[in-house]
């Protein structure tokens, strides 16, 4: 059978203070889902934030904080390309932005595949 990616994993949350955390979990035990690129966006309404965006894998720090820029609608950044985030069911992933303003918008979307346990892409993961 043929490797099929999935649908896309979105999530998005309205800040209600400055930090707002965006989880990547799923709780399905047979799959492991691998995360190829986690796009974040931020609507900016007052036009200054300045915010970061990091991901975490179990509370530590998976990427480095990547400083968002101007897209279309608002701020964006892009985390893509190895290593691959790998999520099993017991993980706890999330997208975290900081020094956002309240009431902005904060909206992620993961293109990710979904593998069993025996999926010979694990080799060596």
């Amino acid at each position: 059978m043929a490797r099929k990616l999935r649908p896309d994993f979105e999530g998005s949350g309205k800040l209600t203070a400055t930090t707002i955390r965006l989880p990547l979990n799923h709780s399905d035990v047979r799959v492991v889902w691998i995360f190829s690129q986690i796009t974040a966006n931020y609507t900016n309404l007052s036009g200054n934030d300045n915010p970061l965006v990091s991901v975490l894998k179990n509370g530590k720090a998976y990427s480095a904080p990547g400083f968002m820029t101007p897209g279309l609608t608002g701020l964006s950044v892009t985390f893509a390309g190895l290593p691959y985030l790998v999520l099993e069911s017991d993980d706890d992933g999330e997208v975290v932005l900081t020094n956002g303003t309240i009431g902005d918008t904060f909206s992620i979307i993961g293109q990710k595949i979904e593998v069993t346990y025996d999926d010979p892409l694990l080799a060596g993961m």
